[in-house]
């Protein structure tokens, strides 16, 4: 049984190992920056950052934010 030649065209670049694993580490970066923004947001939602929060004594106040920088505010109606 004979080999089989494999034809690669001249212009065919293998590509270097090290960009691969630069590459490999730079889509897992995104990947952490998105995880932790949605979980960011998902924690201020539960907190009730910015949402009013009326009371029987015809009171209202601002929900308090953990992470983002918001001044709570209150007032009646």
């Amino acid at each position: 049984m004979r080999r089989r030649k494999i034809y690669i065209p001249a212009d065919y670049e293998l590509e270097s190992r090290w960009i691969r694993i630069l590459r490999i580490i730079g889509y897992m970066a995104i990947g952490i920056v998105a995880y932790m923004t949605i979980i960011l947001v998902a924690m201020e939602w539960m907190a009730g950052c910015g949402e009013t929060f009326y009371y029987a004594d015809r009171t209202w106040k601002t929900g308090e934010c953990i992470f983002i920088p918001y001044e709570t505010k209150s007032g009646t109606w």
